[in-house]
This record gives structure tokens, sequence and C-alpha cells, in this order.
């Protein structure tokens, strides 16, 4: 598939969707021999819960990551029959040993991988990109200028938190259920999941991992035409949907949600985090405060900025039983990209 084609199929009426999306999950049931689950967390994948009920196939398990999900989703899917689970190891034991979820997934896998590799051909990688065969200089993977000031940051950023928390939580439900996940992810909320969509199309066959992902193709006013016509139940962080004059959808609450803890996107929601603190101030508080120094010893014992005094020991900020320690670490990411934002 091209991006010619998913256009195309993003260009579709609702309806049209609809009926495209509930085949594919009448075909991916029928694949695997009914040996599927939906992965259940925001609105997304409550719309996928909806066409399921529609289709031939009504009676598919449900499965949420409880952990994960703010309490208003946990009591939506609650309600609705859905199984819950739990994560095995806990947030903060998450970031103490890899870092913080700040920017985004790709850049704080990034800067991980740069600051815990032993090869310097990777870390130069990590910075300047790399060389294909045809000779052309390819940025995939390396970190943004605006943020490798953050490799010198006296905290870790990573990835891990979501891998740890929800992600294998369902990866053993699904080794011992036998059962491959059906999500509500879409190609255009990232260019991961946009080049995913092209390289898979709706159903994933991978030999490590096989996924269905029904409404890839939909967009998020889809999603939101889709609540509106047929007032579907949705959970109550999200408020309602709203038709506005120009004819868009939007919500009259978060138009995301995830985990709420989670700093990944914070420079394109700068106010996420004061709507948590008037909705929720008792979450706001334990995330920003608290916080104490360790030592880590990673393969850069001593942190060095080019052409310059060393500035860090191996002393690292990482959560403690009074609370997540954000503050810290937010104060001098918004310093890094030169924000007057101050967290106090």
């Amino acid at each position: 598939m091209n991006i010619g084609d998913l256009r195309q199929r993003q260009g579709l009426p609702l309806e049209m969707k609809i009926i495209k999306s509930i085949r594919t999950i009448e075909d991916y049931y029928e694949m695997y021999d009914g040996d599927i689950y939906i992965s259940k967390g925001g609105v997304d994948s409550n719309i996928v819960e909806w066409l399921m009920k529609k289709s031939r196939y009504p009676d598919i398990e449900c499965v949420c990551v409880a952990t994960v999900e703010p309490v208003e989703n946990i009591k939506h899917n609650f309600e609705l029959g859905n199984t819950l689970l739990k994560s095995t190891i806990s947030k903060k034991k998450v970031i103490t040993d890899w870092g913080y979820p700040v920017i985004s997934k790709v850049v704080a896998m990034s800067i991980s991988r740069y600051e815990r590799t032993k090869f310097d051909y990777v870390k130069d990688r990590r910075m300047n990109g790399y060389m294909g065969r045809n000779g052309k200089m390819y940025m995939t993977g390396s970190i943004p200028n605006k943020y490798k000031e953050l490799i010198y940051a006296p905290f870790e950023l990573s990835e891990a938190c979501c891998n740890k928390t929800k992600k294998k939580p369902l990866s053993m439900y699904e080794k011992i259920s036998k059962k491959h996940p059906v999500t509500g992810e879409m190609a255009e909320e990232s260019k991961g999941r946009q080049d995913n969509y092209l390289k898979h199309g709706c159903i994933m066959h991978d030999k490590k991992h096989v996924k269905c992902t029904p409404i890839g193709f939909w967009r998020a006013q889809d999603v939101m035409q889709c609540i509106y016509e047929n007032n579907i139940k949705i959970p109550a962080i999200y408020g309602e949907v709203i038709k506005l004059e120009d004819g868009t959808f939007k919500y009259s609450g978060e138009q995301r949600t995830g985990c709420e803890i989670c700093a990944f996107g914070i420079m394109f929601d700068t106010e996420r985090f004061v709507r948590l603190e008037e909705r929720k101030p008792f979450i706001y508080k334990e995330m920003m405060r608290g916080g104490k120094w360790i030592r880590k010893d990673l393969h850069r014992w001593v942190k060095f900025r080019p052409n310059a005094m060393m500035i860090w020991s191996n002393l690292y900020w990482v959560p403690d039983n009074k609370g997540y320690g954000y503050k810290f670490v937010l104060n001098y990411f918004y310093k890094v990209i030169k924000s007057d934002k101050v967290i106090k």
C-alpha cells in the first residue's frame, strides 16, 4: 500500500468505514479461529468494541490494563464487563531503573540508547544519523538538535515505562490465552503507526507478533462523528462529543487519555498537567513532589559536555516514596528548550 491508497481510505464516508472495519474484525476472527481479543483503553478502542458488537462475533473478549489508565477509563471498562489486568511492576520502579517518559517514545529511546551503549559508532549514529548504502544520510533514530542537551541531564529518559507496565501484561496474557490483539490504533496518530499501516494494512501478519487495527484508516474526526451519531457511551473523562459550527467535532473534556503521569507529547500539549492539577490535585501533587539522588554506574560513568568542564557525576534524579519528582525534571526540560514555563 502507498500513501495515496491510505489517503483514499481515509477519505471514505463514515458508513463505508464502519462496514469495512466490521468485515476486517470478522476476517481476523475467522483467520485465527476466534483466538482474538480487543485491547481496551480509551475512546478509540471503545469504538472497536462497538464495531465488534455489530459484527457476527459480538462476544470477543475485551482486555484492559487497569494500572495505566485513568480511573474514568477503568470504571467504564469495568461497567462493560471487560477483563482488567494489572502490571507486575510499579511505574516508580520502571522510572528509577530506566528513566522518565518525556518528549516522545522515539526521542526518549534514542537518548536512552546513547547513554547506555558501550560503542562509539552507536553514539555517533544517535547524534549525527547514519549513511545508507545509497550514499544518503538518514536521521532515523537520531536525537533532534533541540533535545541533544538532555544527554547531559542529571536524570534518564526512556520509553520503557509503557513497555513494562502496559505491553508486558498484555504480552503475558497473550502467551497464556494464545489470543491475538485487536487495537484502536490509527495511522494518523504518528508517523510510526502510519508506516506500519502502509506496510501491513489492517491486519499485521508477523513472525513475532500478529495484530489487527480495524480502524487504522479512520481519523479522529471519524471516531467523534461515530460516537455523536450513534450515541455511543464513552468514559466520563472525555465529556461528550460536541459538533462545532464548522461541522467538525471535539470532546468537551480531554481530547486524549492515557497514563496520567506520562509526559510524552508535553511540548504539544503544554497545559496537560495544568488540567490534571484542576481535575485531580492529589495525583498532580504526587507526580510533582518528591525525588531523590542515587548513583548509577552506566557506561558513561561521568557526563561531559564537549569542550567544557565536567558538569555531572554519576548521580541521577529518580522518584522516591514521596512522589515521582517531575517538578525537577520538567523545569529542567523547559530550561533546555528555552521555554518560559515554570512549575512552582
